[in-house]
């Protein structure tokens, strides 16, 4: 590190307590509640003396007087000192709060200020301060004190910095002080720099020769019995210097009092300011050989401070950059920054360094002094300290550098075209180009942006065309282009032949192909250089130079007819004639394309294809070349034929767009739909023909024709065809009044003849102006004759049959020949329609009853070998339970070529369904109930069928569904396309006799694909009638509950003398008729007998639907009664007894299941004859509350089959012994009994 006028030196006091805010914040706060802990070095001695309170207050002291080094600490009661800061006491007398001779010495300071610099809070902390002193100005003396003390380098491991940048300050201050060679330690200079301080703090009362009766204690601990006592080491003899013959303590003494005195009314300030300017406004980069020099620089120094000036260059990404310095003269040079300074200078790198924005900067360092000031709240015996901090302070400045870019780009345009100057009504070339300088001027680009058109400019053959080459300086050197070249395509011929030898004049030269001139008229010329120098970018104008070279069109027989010249600069130098790099373009690299593709060039790749624009820059490959194009005119007409109407409805969407772009015939494409358009019988179509001219030379569709095609018919009387002066011809071209006879019609309606007014009818080139060709238009108005069932296409083609130039000659169109029927030709076009018919089909299927899914259902479509479209699908009935919900999906397919809608679906209501409003699915699919005379109502029971609009144009619009049902093609569809929707119905117990429910559906109302009115080629929406595929029925059968009931006796029990004799009567359920079981009873027994029959009951279910028999009733008939005890799963109940054995019992169809009952005999004399047990179902149930389809439970009905009777008949036996007989009763009807219960069972003989 280089010193200069003053000390430089690192940082060489830091605090250590934490909470201590930087040095630089100091100013914005005025309390650390952290504090700085502050403790004299040796506490032993501190009650010895007074050196705080007393100092050096008079010769007579009779004992030592101490003078103390304060020192930071670490925390309180730590004992961890920081040596390295210099700490001054701002006040002689007690302190640390003591009072005399107390020990106690540590104290936390909290309340601080920035002497130099104090804020606003800072200022009232110090202006307490200086309340206190002799004189309120002596502040700045002590200030000035503090601002030039020394502080050595740390104790602590200092760095050799550290030592070197202290060692320097301490001479720097000895020098200042007279006494350079002084001996005087550190300690001792601490020493003065206090006793100085209190010199102004505590009135000039003590004086210098006091001094030296203080005893000094170290920061080493050593001791001197007084200052006086070291000065035997030092010259006190007056000589030259010392010439008043005081010591070195004295001199540093004074120098302090004397600076504090001159100082007194000088404030202090700790403002940083950079004491030098770098300028660099002026500075460039240029290549100079194998280096980079860049300058010029100058560093001119403005404020008198001590400082170093160090360089140093980075590159873009920080990198270090290796430099070497030069003088004003761009010499190499010894000399460092600060001898540099007030000069001119320049700095060189190696070329091959990243100079481009890289950075030159310039750093001036210089030492700062920090004085804080440190107190203690509301303490009236702890003196305040100031701490002295030196901290390193830089200033950076710095330059960009940018390279002194050498830069030429070409322009080329067309200016003169047969002696014609191509020029705008301001005077300005019509091709010339309008340069925005935006790119170049903010550094997003190293090119301007050059916009002019480069489209075609129409010649013909013979015609002599200039052309203007203009090179600019887009760079910061000026220099010059030396060689430009022009490439002549096979079209172009270079001019020698002209009298005035305008080529000579630009010092054109043709090769040996006569396919390239190459000029040097630019070079740097020896007689004045400035002639045809191309100056430097200025910021806000392009210099430039100008060539022209004629050229002539020759034949261009089997050659593309546009013209492509392509030149650039093939060679440069700066302004010295000394070769230079472009830096973004090389000399002669141009890749010329091929003869075949040179029509094609459109410059850089990234250029648009259309050429046209004049706002747009069309770049070359590089920017030093550019190109410009001719196109030999030529007549060219292309006619296009479009429907625009049907039935005097408008078509839009078939309106050709010209691209601009050619098809591999050399054709323009017109983007328009040639798909088929529909149409129907009898509708009369409208079609525009509409002929463009392509080329380059106006002219008139003289005469245009048009076929007719079969399926459409001609109509002579119509407004439009009349209009248009179309006239009918045969097959041999003769014109021809009969309809049935024409094959052909034309018209000369765009003639030049048919003009009423001048050019009306003219059909303008096309140039570079249009974005499109112009055109005219005729129309022609056809019926369709074709039925709706014709399956085929119906093309019709139009050709113009006549042509003629702008002034109505024959004119030979380029690419095509007139009435020639070749359709690869431009003049030729065709349309097509075809018939198409409106069928929808409707299919109705169940697809879930309750919760299962019906999948087996779903229609098939297919062909069948006649053609028809059929849908497979079983019609058998799905058998249902009561109160199923039964959902149908009911499709409706388009069998038809037209696109279109079911706008209207309509569902009746049989009876067995029940139609469900709220039903999630019939809401979904917008269901609503009409009553009998078509209304909508909301009362189900006034209903009579159903409707929805679900699937309607209106309801796609609403909701965004896709309702439309695309036509059918048979060749290209597997199936119709088609759309679903659905219904839920409830079944409800039907009063048909074969019980199955047929529900019918049908399309009310249809519409196209515009949502209009359209008829149904096949049926008729909302009528029935029967072999119409546009309705169909589904069947579902409602199964029945039928359970039955057969009783009959199983066993005749006796029981005589306690002994039972059980008789099996071999009846069964099937028995019909059932014997009668007769027990003979003898009347001497009778008494000692006790008869029980024991009845089977049998429940079958007959019916479709599993359920359960959940009671059972029997009838028991006087005479017998009913033992609770044998009958333990029978109660008695309101007269009869039931049971309910099976009420958990499910009885699938054909199941059965029994129970048994115990009847015991009533023993009297008089209870003999025939007793009939009845037994019926008295409740039952299944899952789907289905009613049992023949009987009634519990209504004890004869004829149905849930009740059946069991008789016996007792009698009294005239032999021995008991016996039972089986009998079968001769009677239709046995009787009602007087218990009500009713036979119903026939026993015959």
């Amino acid at each position: 590190m280089n010193l200069k006028k003053g000390l430089l030196k690192s940082i060489t006091m830091v605090m250590t307590v934490a909470g201590i805010v930087s040095i630089g914040s100091m100013s914005q706060a005025t309390i650390d509640t952290n504090g700085k802990i502050l403790k004299i070095n040796n506490p032993t001695y501190r009650a010895s003396g007074y050196a705080y309170q007393a100092g050096l207050k008079s010769e007579t002291m009779t004992k030592e007087q101490h003078m103390w080094k304060i020192y930071e600490y670490n925390t309180n009661g730590g004992t961890i000192k920081n040596l390295n800061n210099g700490i001054y006491c701002l006040k002689m007398g007690v302190g640390f709060g003591s009072s005399g001779g107390s020990a106690t010495e540590e104290r936390k300071y909290t309340i601080y200020a920035d002497m130099k610099n104090p804020s606003e809070s800072d200022q009232t902390i110090i202006n307490s301060y200086k309340t206190v002193l002799p004189d309120v100005n002596n502040y700045n003396s002590i200030v000035w004190i503090l601002d030039h003390c020394y502080v050595p380098a740390p104790s602590n491991s200092p760095t050799q910095e550290q030592i070197t940048t202290a060692s320097t300050y301490r001479k720097e201050l000895l020098t200042n002080a007279g006494i350079p060679n002084s001996k005087i330690n550190d300690d001792l200079i601490d020493i003065i720099q206090q006793i100085a301080i209190w010199y102004f703090t505590n009135d000039d009362q003590y004086k210098a020769d006091l001094i030296t009766t203080i005893q000094a204690k170290l920061a080493s601990q050593l001791s001197y019995d007084s200052i006086e006592d070291v000065f035997d080491d030092w010259d006190l003899v007056e000589n030259d210097n010392n010439p008043n013959g005081l010591g070195d303590i004295y001199m540093l003494y004074n120098y302090f009092i004397e600076g504090g005195k001159a100082n007194i009314n000088v404030a202090p300030s700790s403002t940083a300011t950079n004491p030098i300017t770098f300028t660099s406004s002026n500075a460039k980069v240029t290549l100079n050989g194998n280096y980079y020099i860049a300058g010029p620089y100058k560093i001119e120094e403005i404020l008198d401070k001590a400082y170093v000036l160090e360089g140093s260059l980075t590159s873009e990404n920080g990198a270090n950059i290796n430099y070497t310095l030069l003088d004003s003269n761009k010499e190499v040079t010894t000399k460092t920054l600060d001898e540099l300074e007030g000069q001119d200078f320049y700095i060189r790198v190696d070329s091959t360094s990243p100079i481009e924005k890289s950075k030159f900067k310039v750093t001036t360092t210089l030492m700062q002094n920090t004085i804080t000031y440190w107190t203690v709240a509301n303490s009236s015996n702890d003196q305040p300290v100031a701490e002295v901090v030196k901290e390193q302070k830089e200033f950076e400045t710095e330059a960009t550098l940018s390279l002194s870019n050498f830069d030429l780009s070409l322009r080329k345009f067309i200016t003169n075209i047969d002696g014609k100057e191509l020029k705008e009504e301001d005077g300005k070339y019509s091709r010339e180009p309008n340069i925005d300088l935006t790119p170049l001027v903010n550094g997003t680009d190293t090119t301007a942006l050059y916009k002019h058109p480069k489209d075609p400019v129409g010649v013909s053959v013979g015609d002599i065309v200039i052309y203007t080459l203009r090179i600019y300086n887009e760079g910061d050197i000026a220099g010059y282009a030396s060689s430009v070249t022009d490439y002549l395509p096979p079209q172009l011929e270079f001019v020698i032949d002209d009298e005035e030898n305008f080529n000579a004049q630009y010092g054109w030269q043709i090769d040996s192909s006569l396919r390239k001139a190459t000029t040097t008229m630019l070079t740097k010329p020896t007689i004045d250089p400035e002639d045809t120098l191309i100056k430097a970018f200025n910021g806000t104008t392009l210099d430039y130079q100008e060539l022209k070279i004629k050229c002539r069109v020759k034949s261009t027989k089997d050659l593309d007819k546009v013209i492509t010249n392509i030149a650039e600069i093939t060679d440069f130098t700066d302004a010295n004639g000394n070769v230079i790099t472009d830096r973004d373009s090389s000399a002669s690299n141009i890749v010329l394309p091929s003869d075949e593709n040179l029509p094609d060039y459109k410059g850089n790749a990234s250029n648009k294809s259309i050429l046209t624009d004049k706002d747009y820059f069309y770049k070359g490959q590089e920017d030093d070349d550019d190109f410009e194009k001719l196109i030999l005119e030529e007549f060219d007409l292309a006619l296009r034929k479009f429907i625009t109407a049907v039935n005097d409805e408008k078509v839009t969407n078939r309106i050709p767009v010209f691209t601009n772009v050619k098809d591999k015939n050399g054709n323009y494409i017109y983007e328009h739909t040639k798909e088929p358009i529909e149409v129907d019988s009898t509708d009369i179509v409208e079609y525009t023909i509409r002929i463009y001219n392509e080329g380059d030379i106006a002219g008139y569709a003289k005469e245009v024709k048009d076929d007719i095609p079969e399926g459409l018919e001609f109509l002579p009387n119509d407004s439009t065809n009349t209009e248009y002066r179309w006239i009918m011809l045969d097959k041999d071209g003769n014109e021809t009044q009969d309809v049935s006879k024409a094959k052909f019609i034309t018209t000369d309606y765009l003639s030049k003849e048919q003009e009423k007014t001048s050019g009306t009818n003219l059909i303008e080139a096309f140039d570079s102006t249009r974005t499109s060709p112009d055109y005219r238009e005729v129309k022609v108005a056809f019926k369709v004759v074709a039925l709706n069932t014709y399956q085929g296409i119906i093309t019709n083609i139009a050709q113009i049959s006549d042509d003629s130039d702008e002034e109505g000659k024959e004119v030979e169109d380029i690419d095509s020949t007139p009435n020639n029927d070749i359709m690869t030709e431009d003049d030729i076009d065709v349309e097509h329609i075809k018939l198409s018919y409106f069928d929808l089909a409707l299919r109705k299927f169940i697809t879930a009853v309750d919760d299962k899914e019906i999948t087996n259902r779903v229609p098939v479509f297919k062909i069948d070998e006649n053609g028809k479209y059929v849908y497979e699908h079983t019609k058998e009935p799905v058998e249902v339970e009561n109160g199923n919900i039964v959902t149908y999906t009911l499709r409706i397919f388009n069998e038809g070529t037209k696109a279109g809608y079911a706008k209207e679906v309509k569902d009746d209501l049989p009876e067995g369904l029940e139609f469900l409003p709220d039903n999630k699915t019939n809401t979904d699919y917008r269901w609503v109930m009409l009553d009998e005379n078509g209304k909508e109502t909301e009362d189900i029971t006034k209903a009579v069928s159903i409707k929805t609009d679900y699937l309607s144009k209106e309801q796609e619009t609403l909701t965004s569904r896709d309702n439309l049902l695309d036509a059918f093609d048979k060749d290209t569809m597997e199936q119709s396309d088609y759309r679903d929707i659905k219904i839920a119905f409830k079944v409800t117990e039907p009063n048909t006799s074969d019980r199955i429910l047929i529900n019918k559906a049908q399309i009310s109302n249809d519409s196209d694909k515009e949502g209009k009115d359209v008829v149904d080629i096949d049926s008729t929406p909302d009528k029935w009638i029967e072999g119409e595929d546009d309705q169909d029925i589904e069947k579902v059968k409602v199964k029945y509950f039928d359970l039955a009931l057969r009783k009959w006796v199983t066993e005749a029990i006796i029981i005589e003398n306690g002994k039972q004799t059980v008789n099996q009567t071999g009846h069964k359920a099937e028995d019909d008729p059932e014997e009668v079981v007769k027990v003979e009873l003898k009347e001497s027994q009778l008494k000692k007998v006790v008869v029980k029959f024991r009845y089977k009951i049998r429940i079958t279910n007959e019916g479709e639907i599993a359920g359960y028999a959940t009671e059972i009733s029997d009838y028991i008939p006087d005479g017998l009664k009913f033992v609770a005890a044998d009958n333990p799963q029978w109660s008695e109940v309101d007269g009869k007894i039931v049971t309910h054995q099976l009420k958990d019992t499910l009885l699938q169809p054909g199941d059965t299941a029994e129970v048994e009952v115990l009847l015991t005999w009533i023993n009297a004399k008089d209870n003999f004859g025939l007793k009939v047990n009845v037994a019926e179902i008295s409740e039952d149930k299944n899952d789907s509350d289905t009613p049992d389809i023949d009987s009634t439970p519990n209504n004890k009905k004869p004829g149905e089959d849930d009740i059946d009777d069991a008789p016996v008949i007792l009698t009294i036996k005239t032999g021995s012994g008991n016996s039972i007989e089986y009998i079968t009763l001769v009677t239709s009807v046995l009787g009602i009994l007087t218990t009500g219960v009713v036979l119903i069972k026939k026993y015959v003989l």
